[in-house]
């Protein structure tokens, strides 16, 4: 038996231990003992550290309980977003129709709550955008305000929608 130094603290120990008596540094690398831990840098003997007393194994099935847990969660997340977006409201189509003037009737045709396609309908025609605010907090925040040409001399009617809504609506000089 001869004596030889341990390759982490330097003292004298047997060539034939497997481990450093002082330090618990194994003395020939192998894939199963020639760990470090990773609270304290000393050898480990098998999954546990002689030093501090960390035991790797448990930290492994710590780490396996939380992917458990924390997986499902985020495929529930990522469920309830897909479904969010896919039930929420979206912008409407343009809608394009012949440019006539509109009368007085039709616009007190318009009611609140009506759609921009709705409203397209009872007029004859599409508006022209004049103004669009958008929150960036998805389309129930976006207002947009619409103009139609009326049927006399500077004449003309705006409704404004919200989420995709009528919510008001205004006319000069229709007859």
């Amino acid at each position: 038996m001869a004596l030889i130094n341990c390759r982490e603290c330097g003292k004298e120990i047997s060539d034939k231990s497997q481990q450093c008596v002082h330090c618990g540094c194994p003395t020939a690398p192998s894939d199963n003992i020639d760990k470090r831990c990773i609270r304290c840098g000393a050898w480990l003997n098998s999954y546990y550290c002689p030093k501090c007393g960390f035991s790797a194994v448990k930290s492994k099935q710590i780490r396996r309980r939380l992917a458990c847990i924390l997986l499902p969660i985020s495929a529930v997340f990522l469920v309830i977003s897909i479904v969010l977006v896919c039930v929420m409201p979206r912008e409407p189509a343009e809608v394009v129709y012949r440019q006539d003037k509109i009368t007085l009737a039709q616009f007190d045709a318009i009611e609140m709550g009506m759609t921009y396609r709705e409203v397209c309908e009872i007029l004859g025609s599409g508006g022209e955008l004049l103004s669009r605010a958008d929150l960036g907090m998805g389309f129930t925040y976006v207002t947009e305000l619409y103009m139609w040409e009326g049927n006399s001399l500077g004449g003309n009617a705006n409704v404004t929608f919200q989420g995709g809504r009528a919510v008001a609506k205004a006319q000069f000089g229709l007859r």
